[in-house]
C-alpha cells in the first residue's frame, strides 16, 4: 500500500514538473519581450542586485526585489517580476524531478518506519505479553512455594507439637513411677525399722526378764539363808541356854546331892529332864525349822525353775518374734529391692523411650532440612526460571531495540506534542535541560559516539543520551512551617538518576536507577523497583523507568527557545539555566488519582527521546 500511494505520489509530482516546465517557458519568452521593450523605453539597464536578494519593506516583512534603482513605470515593475517568475520556474522545473525523487524516497522510508514501527510495536506487545504470562507463572509458583512452605511449617509444627507433648506425658509418666518407686522404698525401710525395733525390745524385754528372775532367785536364796542361819542360830543358842542351864543344873545337883538334898536333887532331875525336853523341843522346832528351810528352798527352787520356764518360754516366743520379724523385715528388703529393680527398670524404660523420641526428633530435623533443602532448591530453580524469563525478555526487547535501530545507530531526536521532531548533538559529558516546570526539571548527559546509518552505509560522528537526572519537588511546604524543615516551596527535594552504562548485554539491570529523598540514605535499584518520596514515585521494569509526579498542567511549545547551549546546567541535579522554570509558582489543576498514583496530564509531556 505504502509503495502504491509513492508511485502517485511520483506520478503526481512528475505532472506538476511537467505544467511547471510550460509555464516557465511561456513566462520566460513575456519576460524577455517585456524587458526588451523597459529597454528600448528606459534606455537603461537592470541592476546587478542578485534575483530574490531579501529586502525589508516598512511592514518589517520580507520581499524580493530584482533590481536596485528607481523603474519608470508599472511595466517595468510587472517586467521585472514576471522574469522573477520565470526564473524561479524554470528552477523549481529544472527541480522538480529531484523534489519528486527525494519525496518519493522520503515516503518509502517513512513507509519502511512506520512498517518497522508497527512491528516493533507488535514485538513489543507480543513480549509484554510472554512478560505478563512470565510473571503469571512465576507468581503462581511463588504462591504454591509459598503454600507449600506454609503446609509443611503447619506440619512441622504440628508434629513438634506432638512430639513436645508426646515427651511431656514420657516425663510425666516416668516422674509418677519413680515417685511411686521412692515411695515404696520409703515404706519398706520404716517398716523394716519398725521390725528392727520391736526386734531389739523384745530382746530388751528377755533381757530384762532373764535379769529380774534371776535377782528373784537370788533374793528368794538370800532370804531362805538368812532364815535358815537365824533359826540354827537361835537353834544353836537355846541348846546352848538348855546346856548352860543342865550344866548349872548338875552342878547344883552335884551339890544338893553332896549335901544330901534328895529333893532339891530331885528337883533338879525334873529340871534337867525338862531341859532335855525343851531340848527335845528346841531340836524339834529347829528341825521343822529346818524344814521349812528346805520345803521353802524346794519351793524357791521349784519357783526359779517355773519363772526360768516361763523366762525361757518368753524369750523363746520373743525370739520367734523376733525371727518373724526379721524374716518380715527380709521379705520387706526383697520388696523393696523388686520395687528398686522395678523403679530402674521402668527408668531405663524412660530413657530408652527418650532416646526413641530423640530419635524420631533428630529424623524429623533432618526430615525437615531435606524438605527445606528440597524447598531452596525448588525456589531457586523458580528464581532462575523468572532471571531466564526476564533475561530473555530482555533480550527480545534489546533485539526490538537492534532491530528498529534506535539503540545504537541513530542520534538522539525530540518529538513535541503537536507532532514536531528535532535533532539534538550535545557536548561530550555536558548535561542539558529537557523539561523544565514548576518543581520538576530534567536534565539528560550526552556522550560522543560514531553510528551508522542506512544499513552502514553512512557513518556519522553524533552524540548520544547516556544519562537522564530528574528533580522533582517532593511534598508541598505548608506555609505554616519552619523554612529549616522545608526546601523551598516543597518538603524535600527528589533526585533520582537513570544511567544506561549500569544496564547488561540484555539491557537490563539492578543498579541502573540511584537517589535520594530530601538528602537521606542513598538507594539504588533495577528490574521491579518502586521507590515513593512524599508525593513523587518512580518505578522501574527492566530497562524503563516511569516517574509520577503531581499533576501539574503544563504548556510546552513545539521547538526549544534560543540555541542549545542555552540548555547546558552544571551539574546532573542543577535546575536552574536561561529557561528554567523550576521555581516558578506552581498552578494546581485537578490531577486524576487512581490508585494512589498522580498521573500527570498531557499538557505536561514536552517531549520525548529515543
Amino acid at each position: 500500500m505504502a509503495e502504491a500511494e509513492a508511485e502517485e505520489a511520483a506520478v503526481e509530482a512528475a505532472s506538476e514538473a511537467a505544467e511547471a516546465a510550460e509555464a516557465a517557458e511561456a513566462a520566460e519568452a513575456a519576460a524577455e519581450a517585456v524587458v526588451e521593450a523597459v529597454e528600448a523605453t528606459a534606455g537603461g539597464e537592470v541592476g546587478d542586485r542578485p534575483l530574490n536578494q531579501p529586502l525589508a519593506d516598512k511592514s518589517g516583512e520580507q520581499r524580493t526585489h530584482a533590481g536596485r534603482g528607481a523603474f519608470p513605470s508599472d511595466a517595468a515593475a510587472a517586467a521585472t517580476a514576471a522574469a522573477a517568475t520565470a526564473a524561479e520556474a524554470n528552477r523549481q522545473s529544472a527541480s522538480a524531478p529531484s523534489f519528486a525523487a527525494r519525496a518519493a524516497e522520503e515516503e518509502e522510508e517513512e513507509a519502511a518506519e512506520e512498517e518497522e514501527e508497527e512491528e516493533v510495536e507488535e514485538e513489543e506487545e507480543e513480549a509484554a505479553e510472554e512478560e505478563e504470562a512470565a510473571e503469571e507463572e512465576a507468581e503462581e509458583a511463588e504462591a504454591e512455594a509459598e503454600e507449600a512452605e506454609a503446609e509443611e511449617a503447619a506440619e512441622e509444627a504440628e508434629a513438634e507439637a506432638r512430639r513436645v507433648a508426646e515427651e511431656e506425658a514420657a516425663a510425666a509418666a516416668a516422674q509418677a513411677e519413680a515417685d511411686e518407686a521412692a515411695l515404696r522404698e520409703d515404706e519398706a525401710a520404716a517398716a523394716a525399722a519398725e521390725r528392727r525395733a520391736a526386734a531389739e525390745a523384745a530382746e530388751a524385754a528377755e533381757a530384762a526378764a532373764v535379769a529380774a528372775a534371776e535377782a528373784e532367785a537370788a533374793e528368794t536364796e538370800a532370804a531362805a539363808a538368812a532364815a535358815a542361819a537365824a533359826a540354827t542360830e537361835a537353834a544353836a543358842a537355846a541348846a546352848a541356854e538348855a546346856a548352860a542351864e543342865e550344866e548349872a543344873e548338875a552342878a547344883e545337883y552335884e551339890e544338893g546331892y553332896e549335901e544330901g538334898d534328895f529333893e532339891e536333887g530331885q528337883a533338879e532331875a525334873e529340871a534337867a529332864a525338862r531341859a532335855e525336853a525343851e531340848e527335845a523341843e528346841a531340836r524339834r522346832v529347829a528341825e521343822e525349822a529346818e524344814e521349812r528351810r528346805v520345803a521353802e528352798e524346794a519351793a524357791e527352787a521349784e519357783g526359779e525353775a517355773v519363772a526360768k520356764a516361763v523366762a525361757a518360754e518368753e524369750a523363746a516366743a520373743a525370739e520367734a518374734a523376733a525371727k518373724a520379724a526379721a524374716e518380715a523385715a527380709a521379705a520387706e528388703a526383697a520388696a523393696a529391692e523388686a520395687a528398686a529393680a522395678e523403679a530402674a527398670a521402668a527408668e531405663a524404660a524412660a530413657a530408652e523411650a527418650a532416646a526413641a523420641e530423640a530419635a524420631a526428633a533428630e529424623a524429623a530435623a533432618a526430615e525437615a532440612a531435606r524438605v527445606q533443602a528440597e524447598r531452596e532448591v525448588a525456589e531457586a530453580a523458580a528464581r532462575k526460571a523468572v532471571e531466564l524469563a526476564a533475561a530473555e525478555a530482555a533480550r527480545a526487547q534489546a533485539d526490538r531495540w537492534l532491530r528498529s535501530r534506535r539503540a545504537a545507530e541513530q542520534d538522539p531526536h525530540l518529538h513535541f506534542p503537536y507532532g514536531g521532531v528535532a535533532d539534538l548533538r550535545g557536548r561530550d559529558g555536558a548535561c542539558y535541560n529537557f523539561f523544565s516546570a514548576p518543581g520538576v526539571s530534567l536534565n539528560v548527559k550526552t556522550e560522543d559516539a560514531t553510528f551508522t546509518l542506512h544499513d552502514g552505509k553512512l557513518t556519522v560522528d553524533g552524540s548520544f543520551i547516556t544519562e537522564a537526572h530528574l528533580v522533582a519537588g517532593a511534598g508541598v511546604c505548608p506555609p505554616e512551617a519552619p523554612s529549616s524543615k522545608c526546601a523551598g516551596a516543597y518538603k524535600k527535594h527528589f533526585n533520582v538518576s537513570y544511567r544506561a552504562s549500569e544496564l547488561t548485554e540484555q539491557n537490563a539491570g539492578f543498579t541502573y536507577l540511584r537517589g535520594t529523598c530530601g538528602g537521606g540514605k542513598p538507594f539504588e535499584g533495577g528490574i521491579a523497583f518502586t521507590r515513593r518520596c512524599e508525593d513523587v514515585l518512580v518505578q522501574s521494569h527492566f530497562s524503563s523507568a516511569n516517574f509520577s509526579v503531581r499533576g501539574w498542567t503544563f504548556v510546552a511549545e513545539g521547538a526549544i527557545e534560543g540555541s542549545a547551549a542555552l540548555y547546558e546546567v552544571a551539574t546532573p541535579y542543577e535546575t536552574r539555566f536561561a529557561f528554567s522554570r523550576f521555581d516558578a509558582a506552581e498552578q494546581f489543576s485537578s490531577p486524576a488519582v487512581d490508585s494512589g498514583r498522580v498521573e500527570t496530564g498531557g499538557a505536561g509531556d514536552a517531549s520525548a527521546m529515543d
